[in-house]
């Protein structure tokens, strides 16, 4: 099993300390559970760039060159987590 963390947009109902609190809530369940972490912060797609690979006026929706980072960040990670073992 695995647990996405929010990514950056410019929703402001997704604020930097609202990403953080509600990130740190998946990541602490995943650990709880033993699932694997996809960490959406540390892949391609950051608050400078989000708007370019959005679909609507706020960054949160990805079009679909954002849906190739994102796949592209979550094979990544899961690779380096097979990989480790």
């Amino acid at each position: 099993m695995w647990c996405v963390t929010l990514n950056a947009s410019k929703d402001k109902r997704f604020n930097e300390t609202g990403m953080i609190k509600y990130n740190r809530c998946i990541t602490a369940l995943a650990e709880y559970f033993g699932a694997g972490i996809i960490d959406m912060p540390k892949g391609y797609i950051n608050i400078d760039n989000c708007m370019a690979y959005s679909c609507d006026n706020k960054g949160l929706h990805p079009n679909p060159a954002g849906h190739a980072l994102i796949e592209k960040h979550i094979i990544e990670t899961m690779y380096k987590k097979a990989t480790l073992k």
